[in-house]
This record gives C-alpha cells, sequence and structure tokens, in this order.
C-alpha cells in the first residue's frame, strides 16, 4: 500500500483514505481495468474549487488529492455547512492570487508573515512586479488580495478549529470519489491523453514566454495552440469524465444489477450540468479570448467582462478577479464569444459525450476489459469503437 500524504492535522484520516483506495483497486482488478501504477494520493483541505477530489496528471505519473472540508460538508448539519461554507470562500478568494494551499493554509495561521515570505518567494522583484500587474491586468489589484487575506484570517482560523471535529466525523462517513478519481489516473496513461498532454505543454511554455518573458511575438503562435488544446478537449473530456462518472452512480457491488439505461442518463446529466455548466466554460473561454487578442479584436475591458460574466454564470469565486467597465466593452465581439462561439463549444462538448456515455456505459455492462483495451486508441473515434467492440 503507497503511503498517502498529508498535513499533520490530518493524519487520522489516512486510514479512511487507504481503506477506500484498496477497495476501489481490487474493484477494478475484478473488472478487468486498468490500474496506474506511478500514482500519489494526497489528503488536502481543499485545493480545487467545488471538488471533493481531483486527479492531476504529471510527467512522472499521476496525483490524486482527497479534498477533506469539501469532501465533509455534506455530512454536516445544515449550521455548520454555512460556516464551513465561508471557510471554503476564503480558500476559494486567497487561491485566486496565492494558487498553492500550502501558502493558504500559512495564511490563515499568520497571514502578515506568510504574505511577507510569499512575496520573497520570488526569484526577483521584477518577477514580483510582473506578477502584480497579471492581478491588475485582470482588474483586481494585488493589494486587493491582501487585504482581504489579512482581514479574515482570524475568522477563517477559528471556523477551522472550531469545525475541525466534525470535519473529521464527516470525513470518513462520506464517498471520497476515489473511485472516480482512479479511473481518471487510468486514463492519464492512455495514448490519446498523452497526446492532449503535449499539447497543453507547449501552451504552457508559449504562455510563460508571453506572460513573464513579454515575447509578444509568440501571441499568434499561442493563439494557435490553445486552439488546438480547445479541439482536443471536446473529445478527451467525454472520455475522461463520462467513464469515471460510473463509478460515482455504480456502487462497487452493482456491476452486476445496474440498470444502466438509467445509469447512462445519470452520467449524461452530470457531465451536462456539473462539467460543461460548471467546470468547463472558462477553459472554452480562455483560447476564444486568445485567440482574439492575437488578430487585434480584443481589448483588456471586454476581456475583463467575459471572464467576470463567465465565472458569474458558473458560481465560481474567480469572478472577484475581474473588474468590469460596462461602458468601455466592445459589445459586439463580447456577444459573438458568449451567445455564439462559446455554446458552440459546449454543444460539441455535449454531442461527443453523448456518443461516449452510450459507447462506454455499454462496455461496462457487456465487457469492462474494452476500455482498457481502448486506452491504447489514438483518436476519439477508435475509443469508441473499441468500447463498442468493434476491434
Amino acid at each position: 500500500m503507497m503511503k498517502v500524504q498529508t498535513y499533520k492535522e490530518l493524519e487520522d484520516l489516512i486510514p479512511k483514505v487507504e481503506s477506500d483506495l484498496e477497495v476501489a483497486v481490487k474493484e477494478r482488478e475484478k473488472l478487468g481495468l486498468t490500474i496506474p501504477e506511478d500514482y500519489q494520493v494526497c489528503i488536502t483541505f481543499y485545493n480545487s474549487e467545488n471538488a471533493k477530489a481531483t486527479a492531476q496528471g504529471t510527467s512522472s505519473g499521476s496525483i490524486i488529492c482527497v479534498n477533506a472540508l469539501r469532501t465533509a460538508m455534506e455530512q454536516l448539519d445544515e449550521q455548520d455547512r454555512n460556516k464551513l461554507s465561508g471557510l471554503t470562500y476564503y480558500f476559494d478568494i486567497t487561491r485566486t492570487f496565492l494558487r498553492d494551499e500550502s501558502w493558504i493554509r500559512a495564511s490563515i495561521e499568520d497571514p502578515v508573515k506568510t504574505l511577507g515570505d510569499f512575496e520573497k518567494a520570488f526569484k526577483s522583484e521584477q518577477i514580483f512586479q510582473i506578477y502584480k500587474e497579471g492581478c491588475k491586468a485582470r482588474g483586481r489589484e494585488y493589494d486587493s488580495y491582501k487585504d482581504f487575506t489579512i482581514k479574515n484570517a482570524e475568522k477563517a482560523k477559528k471556523t477551522l478549529e472550531e469545525l475541525m471535529p466534525s470535519i473529521k466525523e464527516g470525513f470518513k462517513k462520506a464517498d471520497l470519489s476515489l473511485r472516480h478519481e482512479l479511473d481518471h489516473s487510468a486514463f492519464f496513461t492512455s495514448q490519446i491523453y498523452k497526446d492532449f498532454n503535449s499539447k497543453l505543454a507547449l501552451t504552457k511554455q508559449l504562455q510563460h514566454k508571453l506572460g513573464i518573458e513579454k515575447d509578444q511575438s509568440v501571441s499568434k503562435e499561442l493563439a494557435k495552440a490553445n486552439m488546438e488544446v480547445l479541439k482536443a478537449k471536446v473529445e478527451i473530456e467525454p472520455l475522461l469524465e463520462p467513464r469515471a462518472l460510473f463509478f460515482t452512480h455504480v456502487k462497487p457491488d452493482e456491476w452486476d444489477k445496474a440498470d444502466f439505461e438509467k445509469v447512462k442518463n445519470k452520467v449524461y446529466g452530470n457531465f451536462l450540468l456539473s462539467y460543461i455548466e460548471r467546470a468547463f466554460p472558462q477553459d472554452i473561454l480562455d483560447p476564444l479570448v486568445s485567440q482574439k487578442w492575437s488578430n487585434g479584436e480584443m481589448d483588456t475591458a471586454t476581456s475583463m467582462f467575459l471572464f467576470y460574466t463567465v465565472n458569474l454564470q458558473r458560481q465560481s469565486a474567480n469572478s472577484i478577479a475581474y473588474v468590469i467597465q460596462p461602458e468601455k466593452v466592445n459589445y459586439n465581439i463580447a456577444n459573438k464569444v458568449l451567445y455564439q462561439e462559446l455554446p458552440e463549444w459546449k454543444a460539441k462538448l455535449a454531442k461527443n459525450a453523448r456518443t461516449a456515455v452510450e459507447a462506454i456505459g455499454n462496455a461496462y455492462k457487456e465487457k469492462p476489459s474494452r476500455l482498457k483495451e481502448a486506452n491504447n486508441s489514438k483518436t476519439f473515434e477508435e475509443f469508441i469503437e473499441i468500447c463498442k467492440g468493434g476491434k
């Protein structure tokens, strides 16, 4: 059994994670599915907005994180849930600029010292100024985030201390979503996902050149690379999430007796609401805006309006990062993006997911090992065909 990593305060949650992980691995063995080898598991406080758990592919394997606060929330009474929502809001806001949870956790204990350490951690004053300019370019000044963090840290600390016993108790009763996330780790080993990850890596390199090195010459190249990622995303996500969502909607001992027609509808509905409408809109918006910056159609006010609107629609705390100036917005461009282009990409996701859910659901019902075989596929179409038993 691999070692589960976590903070000292959360160490007594490790046995629950180890137990659930053991169940998940045995289930995959029984079904004849891929069992990932190079993955790590960690218990975090709350490292991703609205997520009970996350899985991330890396060059050396994958990392599964189980978020203790979000996982425990549904097990708490209404009064404690409301208090915990205030605490997770603190995490969501500070995450928009501190990014790493270790900084957020430290800021709760000692915000002034932590923010001082955070600023010193930049390799140079110039890089820190570029970072501050990036905050301002979105609309919200760095000092605004700093003030929020300092003013709200004491309340966050008291809430965390008060709720920690209930959080731990609730966590031990909850479904940790490890079966779902382990399936992601398995899919990360597939050829089709590795190709997608290569496209993502290119955009990060180009983004660094543009954002940190201020190399404007890569703007068009970045826009093109972003659009390539978006084109791949509408095929990858309808495979990645639905195949894992079957583990959300079928219990470990119910594969033989599940009503797969009902399960397929649940999975598809879940994908539409939780992913196309909540998780993906900003990921779709990014390349659309990047493309318009590269061809001279975008400006700061319109960009901020778009990101504010999309994050508001998906009920994300990220909306606070953007300050809008309605009188400066180019509404011809904004309307085209919001009401024409964004819906078109969402429709492509929905269409591909409909195909994928049907094929994947039938594979789970008839012969789950087809999904292991499908990991060798190089295209969306090939993956679907293998799931259908055609190859």
